[in-house]
């Protein structure tokens, strides 16, 4: 959110936004990675890094045999609800699984699951959107 502001920011010149970048990200990112940030900022695209890292992540854990699953529970998960979902997912996608699980109780109950770009809604809250949308 900050980097959009930043990078929206009509007062903020691209070679300030530039130089702001590449003097905080220099210590973790080499030349390739430095480029790639200029190159973002040069075609207005700053606001995407989250995005872009968050993408490369998943690809790097899937090629490595690893899939990245976040859950969205109605209720906090115990660990053993965690490590059973993980067996039982890592069984059904053949693959290790990271979990990592957000709350949110609006969900009413149950929990969505996202794998990539597959959404497993089995929240109570989607039920009732499914059923209301059957009836109209």
């Amino acid at each position: 959110k900050l980097l959009k502001q930043l990078a929206d920011n009509p007062k903020i010149s691209k070679a300030m936004l530039e130089e702001a970048m590449v003097d905080i990200c220099k210590e973790q990112l080499n030349d390739e990675g430095l480029n790639f940030i200029k190159l973002l900022i040069k075609n207005n695209r700053l606001q995407l890094v989250a995005e872009i890292a968050e993408q490369y992540e998943a690809k790097k854990a899937e090629k490595s045999g690893f899939l990245d699953v976040t859950v969205t529970s109605a209720f906090p998960m115990s660990e053993g609800d965690v490590k059973e979902l993980t067996v039982s997912l890592s069984g059904s996608f053949g693959k290790q699984v990271k979990i990592s699980v957000k709350e949110d109780s609006s969900l009413i109950g149950g929990m969505i699951i996202r794998v990539g770009d597959k959404v497993i809604d089995g929240s109570l809250s989607g039920q009732i959107k499914q059923l209301a949308n059957k009836l109209k």
